[in-house]
């Protein structure tokens, strides 16, 4: 008798835990914009309450080439600079810099400026998962060692029946 009081109860909590998770879920949906997470490439990933399926938007705004490269770990010390500026986007560890008095423009040394990583100029485009099939795809193709991309698995896993609604 005692386990299956346990067991009801048991039963109970994880319906109100399920109840209070489409609740949050739900007012989350009606006043958060922010992408369910970032792929590999750094292509945003979101859902609407509107429209039905999964929205897929590729945005180079803040990516450098650098950044799309497969990294290793054994990187030099111009790599590492680089590579931290490419993520806080400061130049301050990387030179000293300048304040023009008349413009207020950084200045740089020109073989400086030359080991800054370039940014990517392509246009923004958007995508659409519309089938449970395309969905199922995705999920499958997400690399779960990349942090990004293991993130927006487990997101995706969480909001699937969200995105096929």
């Amino acid at each position: 008798l005692i386990a299956q009081q346990e067991e009801a109860l048991k039963h109970e909590q994880q319906q109100q835990e399920k109840e209070l998770m489409e609740t949050i879920q739900s007012a989350t949906a009606c006043t958060n914009i922010v992408p369910l997470g970032r792929d590999r490439v750094y292509r945003r990933y979101w859902i609407f309450s509107s429209l039905p399926g999964l929205f897929v938007e590729e945005d180079y705004t803040g990516i450098t080439e650098d950044m799309l490269l497969p990294q290793t770990s054994d990187l030099s010390k111009d790599d590492r600079l680089t590579q931290e500026f490419s993520k806080n986007g400061d130049f301050s560890e990387l030179v000293d810099c300048s304040i023009s008095t008349s413009d207020h423009l950084q200045v740089f040394e020109p073989e400086i400026a030359e080991k800054l990583p370039k940014p990517v100029h392509k246009p923004n485009q958007w995508y659409y998962y519309s089938s449970i099939e395309e969905l199922d795809q995705l999920i499958e193709a997400l690399n779960t060692r990349g942090c990004r991309e293991n993130a927006l698995k487990e997101t995706l896993l969480q909001e699937k029946e969200r995105i096929n609604e």
